[in-house]
């Protein structure tokens, strides 16, 4: 199978030639590298101008008459694609040398996959190994992959698990899904809408490549670290645009309506079990317990955050933060 890499660039010279020589040192080479750019105003032409005359595969490179931000100059960037198999790549990584051939010979050992995402060893800005993985941080165990095999739409609701960097499509797949929404994360809409439609997606436990963290990423595992508080705000309002998106997009899938359905009830489960959350949090005494008993019977404790001990320990530590604060 042809083999297209999606790579997005904007400001990246400080990373970009590591990056680039890692995709030159696969096993397995590529058919196509597409290069979007968003307006970079450092040597990112440059050093692509220098690659691209020595690369042993096509490369495209095309600069963006206007800012289009991350998401919609992915989209840009797998609209150029032409193999059968497009993988995305982020400016600042490192891939080890075997990742293109592993994508390749796990789709064309498992037909029925859709989308191939796996782990990732973690670097910093001066590409020493931070001795974690990508999934470690993610809270990726196990557990999860084994509920993501089985439920993958209530495993990607609860947390975003796959990320973008990580990402492979078969073509006819993504070209099938409907367009990121204004203000999603490509990786986690194009997740999520191709397991809605039944393109099942594989993660390899394995890690394929070494996923940078610095200062100057646009997005990545940063919203980790968010104030509780401010999460649950940012979680509410997200659950209200999926709704809406999801909603918009049932419209191009008649066939899909009843799981469109099912996708939409979720997604509001979870938008109030969030919103139940920040109630109990700035609620006092027997009220508090009241709000907490009555979240731990819906369970949606289970499905969108902790188990029933999570729940507790959150529920003492509010309290002592009530007391203190007051």
């Amino acid at each position: 199978m042809q083999i297209s890499i999606a790579l997005c660039t904007y400001n990246g010279s400080a990373f970009l030639a590591e990056q680039l020589d890692s995709i030159l040192q696969q096993t397995v080479l590529p058919t196509q590298l597409i290069i979007c750019d968003d307006g970079s105003t450092d040597d990112t032409l440059r050093m692509v101008q220098k690659f691209t005359a020595t690369a042993p595969f096509a490369v495209q490179y095309k600069v963006n008459e206007a800012r289009l931000g991350v998401a919609k100059n992915f989209k840009h960037a797998v609209q150029l694609c032409h193999g059968d198999i497009i993988v995305l790549a982020d400016q600042d990584d490192v891939w080890l040398p075997h990742k293109l051939a592993v994508i390749d010979q796990t789709f064309a050992q498992n037909p029925t996959i859709g989308y191939i995402f796996s782990d990732a060893e973690l670097i910093n800005n001066k590409s020493k190994n931070l001795n974690q993985r990508l999934w470690q941080k993610t809270g990726f165990n196990t557990t999860r992959q084994h509920l993501f095999r089985a439920d993958p739409i209530t495993t990607l609701l609860r947390r975003n698990v796959v990320t973008g960097a990580t990402m492979a499509f078969k073509a006819h797949v993504i070209a099938a899904l409907p367009a990121p929404a204004p203000t999603s994360v490509h990786d986690f809409w194009w997740a999520f809408f191709a397991s809605i439609l039944g393109h099942a997606g594989h993660a390899i436990t394995t890690p394929l490549m070494k996923y940078r963290i610095h200062t100057a990423q646009k997005i990545g595992l940063s919203g980790l670290n968010l104030p509780e508080s401010q999460r649950y705000h940012l979680e509410i309002a997200a659950m209200n645009e999926l709704s809406h998106d999801v909603a918009q997009s049932a419209l191009q899938f008649p066939q899909m309506h009843s799981e469109f359905n099912r996708v939409i009830r979720l997604i509001q489960a979870r938008r109030d079990h969030f919103q139940c959350r920040m109630t109990i949090r700035s609620a006092r005494g027997s009220k508090r317990l009241r709000l907490w008993l009555n979240e731990i019977q819906t369970r949606r404790y289970d499905i969108f955050s902790h188990s029933w001990r999570g729940a507790l320990k959150y529920l003492l530590i509010t309290n002592y933060e009530l007391q203190i604060t007051n």
